[in-house]
């Protein structure tokens, strides 16, 4: 079992991917939630890892989307 590589196309499930991303990492004994955000965006590519840089970690409330630095 690996970390698949999550591109952010059209049909990839990305509750389905951190599911996975987070089984794996606990399983080896990686815990801590800053640590698994730092090895899981490392298997983003694409669209994904663009959005992520440009507006994602922007975002300060998922459930809601708000986004809190404005000119990125």
């Amino acid at each position: 079992m690996e970390i698949p590589v999550f591109y952010g196309a059209k049909g990839e499930n990305p509750k389905e991917w951190t599911d996975q991303v987070e089984k794996y990492l606990l399983k080896i004994g990686i815990k801590d939630d800053k640590r698994i955000f730092e090895i899981a965006r490392t298997h983003l590519l694409d669209n994904v890892k663009e959005w992520l840089e440009n507006k994602g970690m922007c975002i300060a409330d998922w459930n809601k989307n708000k986004i809190k630095c404005k000119g990125k």
